[in-house]
């Protein structure tokens, strides 16, 4: 696993949004792996804050990254997210969401990408969570 996909793994609860209540699950010492609590806990969640940088610096990798933890996680545990308003300032949120919004389009080779699984990430996803 690698430490990006570690770092998308910081799962937090169905009642807590990710951002503010995600515990690093590398760090607890359990010996069990991120994929694997996402894997079979379906009621965890995680968010892509802090990606941008990474979508930024090498698109690539990132959507190697996000295919394999949709794979994994499956796409409802997926929520869009900024830790903003930090990483605003050095890819703008309307920017990161445009990258998103192209993943069908734009993902390199051998990486696939839905719509479905676009408007899930992008808001889809939190509207269940949160019944909003």
């Amino acid at each position: 696993m690698t430490s990006l996909t570690q770092r998308f793994l910081m799962i937090s609860s169905k009642t807590f949004p990710a951002s503010r209540s995600s515990v690093p699950i590398w760090d607890v010492g359990t010996g069990v792996t991120g994929h694997q609590i996402a894997e079979f806990r379906r009621n965890l969640y995680g968010d892509l804050a802090m990606w941008q940088i990474i979508a930024t610096a090498n698109y690539d990798r990132f959507c190697r990254e996000l295919r394999d933890i949709l794979d994994i996680a499956g796409v409802d545990s997926v929520l869009f997210g900024t830790d903003g308003p930090g990483f605003d300032a050095m890819v703008p949120n309307d920017r990161f969401i445009q990258m998103l919004r192209d993943l069908p389009k734009k993902a390199p080779y051998g990486v696939k990408f839905t719509q479905t699984e676009v408007d899930r990430i992008l808001g889809e996803n939190a509207r269940k969570v949160f019944n909003l």
